[in-house]
């Protein structure tokens, strides 16, 4: 595991730690639920989704029809960032 993946799993096991401790009844059912991983994809479906609300419909409308890249645009803009 690599040094970030371990400072994430401390983190979610320090708020699972606190959760429990709080509602070990909800933390069991945690325990046993089978899909976290299909429901954490699908609430980052959501968030990406909650980020494209924002934006006006002719930009919707570009990202849609692929005539704007914003995974290329982001990237851009990261690199503009970095150099500041």
């Amino acid at each position: 595991m690599s040094r970030d993946e371990n400072e994430l799993k401390n983190g979610l096991t320090a708020y699972l730690h606190g959760y429990g401790r709080n509602n070990r009844g909800g933390l069991s059912a945690i325990a046993a639920y089978g899909a976290w991983p299909v429901l954490a994809a699908q609430e980052i479906e959501q968030r990406m989704g909650r980020f494209l609300e924002a934006l006006p419909l002719e930009e919707l409308r570009a990202i849609a029809q692929s005539a704007i890249d914003l995974n290329e645009l982001a990237s851009q803009v990261l690199a503009q960032l970095d150099k500041e």
